[in-house]
């Protein structure tokens, strides 16, 4: 489903016109405000500020940041024809959109959702000479354009850099990474790894110069690498140069290992539908119990069947924020699916030991209930398979402490069931397969005195005992 932003816009490039030569703003909407216009102006890239890359002659660059008074500008670079004048070269040419922050969750808080969008609409195809005022843009956000490319995934950072880089990202620490190529694909993959309202103070360049005069909290460059030591030197700024050394180890999290363990298998589109979320909370420890869900989650596959029923009750009985409380919801759901493909596959020995902790779990809380009772419906079903008499066992186990939010028709349509399958066997059961019923259609009536099934089976005992007394 597609969704519209509403934008305004600048053109930042170097044309010679009556009002002048040089690069500056030469187009822009009108309500862009005067204060915007020079922060743009100062962030824009000039002459020779887009990355080379042997492999591609169609470089491009782009730079994601907040203006004064809150609006976020997203801002693609490209080459746009032959420098004009006379310096050799091309000439740098970028289109800026402006938005509302508070407008930053329709685009999955991804900025370069935006740049795909613009591409869509053709504002990455350069303007030359440019219309002499923009209209505010109103910009689509198309299901293509939320959809995460699969050059994505493909970094140019190892494993250990990934996560050395995202951990900085979340301390608030200023990166340079200087790499040699995709450096727009590895700033998407960085940012899906911070929680998606958090993104819209996380600024960044890709594909552009260092510059001290526009220096992001990320930057990814390619340069050289002595100059742009030079040029950060007494600056709180990390360099990195990925190609040439190690990754230093770093503290890790439940949330970088959830977010490595996507970025490893190359699912970056499964790892924006699951960060991109309007997390209420975004701190260490709301990161941490989300990191903890997704990795639990992931794991359930192979986790054992004791341990998901450990498992679910943390998750059924402590209140958290809403989004994480739909992350534990999916959690509760997929553990119970889980549970149900796993039960109908094993045995009755294999099977009981697990109706003690389910029926914990239905007794705990409605929630509780509507986990388990689906589980133990499986299981009181198997036990029919089984036998009569084992599946009258475990229906005995479900009179007592019934929840308060158990459906009271479904549960006496389940105990039914139960008692007229062992009344049909009582009936046509030999005297030996008799033997153990009495003892049990004791216990019946203790909970379902006046109940005709269990006088049913109560009169064949009685029945079969008087038999053998004459005898």
């Amino acid at each position: 489903m597609s969704a519209t932003l509403a934008c305004d816009q600048a053109i930042f490039t170097s044309i010679r016109n009556p009002l002048g030569e040089g690069y500056r703003i030469v187009s822009a909407s009108r309500h862009l405000h005067p204060d915007e216009k020079q922060a743009i102006t100062r962030q824009s890239p000039s002459h020779d500020a887009l990355c080379d890359e042997e492999s591609d002659k169609n470089v491009v660059g782009a730079a994601f940041y907040a203006l004064p008074g809150g609006r976020l500008c997203v801002a693609y670079s490209c080459c746009a024809g032959a420098e004009h004048t006379g310096r050799g070269g091309q000439r740098v040419y970028t289109h800026n959109v402006v938005f509302k922050p508070d407008d930053f969750a329709c685009c999955a808080y991804n900025p370069f959702v935006i740049l795909r969008a613009m591409t869509e609409c053709g504002l990455t195809t350069p303007q030359i000479p440019p219309p002499r005022e923009l209209d505010e843009l109103a910009l689509t956000i198309s299901d293509q354009a939320l959809a995460v490319p699969d050059s994505v995934a493909a970094t140019a950072l190892s494993s250990d850099w990934r996560k050395h880089c995202l951990n900085a990202l979340l301390n608030d620490r200023t990166l340079l990474i200087n790499q040699s190529q995709r450096w727009i694909d590895t700033a998407e993959a960085l940012v899906l790894g911070l929680p998606g309202p958090a993104r819209s103070t996380l600024s960044f360049s890709a594909g552009l110069r260092f510059s001290v005069g526009r220096c992001h909290r990320l930057s990814l460059t390619a340069d050289n690498p002595i100059t742009t030591k030079k040029r950060i030197e007494g600056r709180s700024i990390e360099y990195i140069e990925p190609s040439k050394e190690a990754a230093p180890e770093s503290q890790t999290s439940s949330w970088i290992t959830f977010v490595e363990r996507h970025w490893e298998r190359g699912d970056l589109q499964r790892l924006a539908s699951r960060t991109s979320l309007p997390f209420e909370d975004a701190s260490v420890e709301a990161r941490e119990r989300i990191g903890r869900l997704y990795g639990q989650l992931d794991a359930l596959p192979d986790s054992t069947t004791t341990d998901i029923l450990k498992l679910a009750p943390r998750h059924l009985q402590h209140p958290i924020p809403p989004v994480e409380s739909d992350i534990a919801a999916e959690l509760l759901v997929q553990a119970q699916e889980t549970l149900r493909g796993r039960f109908r596959c094993e045995t009755w020995v294999q099977l009981e030991p697990n109706i003690d902790p389910l029926c914990s779990i239905w007794r705990q809380s409605e929630d509780g209930t509507l986990f388990g009772w689906p589980l133990l419906e499986v299981l009181v079903e198997i036990a029919e398979r089984q036998h009569p008499t084992i599946a009258a066992e475990v229906a005995l186990k479900l009179t007592r402490d019934i929840p308060s939010g158990m459906d009271a028709s479904e549960h006496a349509r389940m105990l039914d069931r139960v008692l007229t399958r062992l009344a049909n066997f009582a009936d046509q059961a030999g005297d030996e397969e008799l033997l153990p019923l009495p003892t049990l259609v004791q216990r019946w009536q203790t909970v379902r005195p006046n109940c005709p099934l269990v006088g049913r089976i109560q009169a064949r005992c009685e029945a079969l005992a008087a038999i053998q007394s004459e005898k």
